[in-house]
């Protein structure tokens, strides 16, 4: 877990990397935020954050996408899709801004490969943001390029799990529906560690959670028990032979066992997570964080099985 305060330089792709004729960019972010980081990847890789405005930004692995980047246009501002994730939690308050300059070509997001054990892999990934006022989207590579999904009459747009495409995850949905109410409610639910499977579960419960206000301190974290709840009905449990294979040759569906979770209260500002190897849940609180510029980036390693509770002001 890092807290990157206000005011720090980042580049939008990593050192050497080829852009193919586009133009790479700095930034300074303007606001504060907290990022989970997985360094097993050649460089740090902001798996997902939440920053000072309550704007939340997560990244998953999408093993089915037909084709996991953009067509690049020369001479076009680009970033990488995991610096992506630093730039949005740096630069904006809302859904709807980020989803405005996508459309309006201010960058274009392509997926750089990261080093794997000596290979160089392009990981596949979507994305999901929300914000506090409860604007949400998924953003996904379709067929070269960027497909940016919002809330309608097709769907909530509040759940994202991994393969495949949005579109499928939705039609897989419809197809359970059809079935009946007695198959989409919370007996005959189906089960099993296939994406489209958690997908249907990761619905039934968006779509049933009880209602939370934020009134007290009680209710919020009534509500992160809620989401704890939902993410425990998803998980992917560890089994007999688990191997973690990122190599060019692994098989693209995601079965791996969940090996983290995490939630967010957008409105309070707060970041909770449990290592599953672990079993314990952990938090930073963004508002009790010193986010001012020129202070020092400030990490913990979430490993550590005695961390408990609010461990804000354990990063050092």
């Amino acid at each position: 877990m890092t807290i990157y305060p206000r005011g720090l330089e980042f580049n939008s792709v990593p050192d050497g990397a080829d852009v193919h004729g586009a133009k790479s960019f700095t930034w300074e972010n303007k606001y504060g935020y907290a990022a989970i980081i997985q360094p097993k990847f050649g460089k740090n890789i902001s798996a997902e954050g939440i920053n000072e405005k309550g704007l939340g930004v997560h990244i998953l692995y999408n093993g089915d996408a037909k084709d996991a980047n953009i067509q690049i246009k020369k001479d076009e501002p680009i970033v990488d899709s995991f610096a992506w994730l630093q730039y949005v939690l740096g630069n904006y308050s809302s859904v709807n801004n980020i989803v405005q300059d996508i459309k309006g070509g201010k960058y274009q997001i392509y997926t750089f490969p990261v080093n794997i054990a000596g290979d160089e892999i392009t990981l596949p990934v979507h994305f999901k943001i929300e914000d506090r006022t409860g604007n949400t989207a998924i953003i996904e590579f379709v067929d070269g390029h960027i497909k940016i999904i919002r809330p309608d009459n097709k769907g909530s747009a509040n759940v994202m799990t991994n393969e495949p495409n949005y579109d499928e995850q939705l039609s897989n949905l419809q197809d359970v529906k059809d079935k009946g109410s007695e198959y989409y409610s919370i007996d005959n639910l189906p089960g099993g560690a296939k994406s489209q499977n958690r997908f249907v579960r990761a619905n039934y419960i968006s779509d049933n959670l009880p209602d939370v206000t934020l009134e007290n301190q009680k209710n919020n974290e009534d509500g992160i028990g809620y989401m704890y709840a939902a993410i425990n009905s998803v998980m992917v449990p560890f089994t007999n032979g688990y191997k973690c294979d990122f190599s060019s040759s692994a098989p693209q569906e995601d079965n791996w066992p969940t090996q983290w979770v995490s939630a967010m209260s957008l409105d309070q500002n707060k970041l909770y997570f449990t290592n599953e190897h672990i079993g314990n849940r952990v938090w930073v609180d963004l508002n009790k964080a010193n986010l001012s510029k020129g202070q020092a980036v400030k990490s913990i390693n979430l490993d550590n099985p005695n961390l408990v509770g609010d461990i804000t002001s354990k990063l050092s």
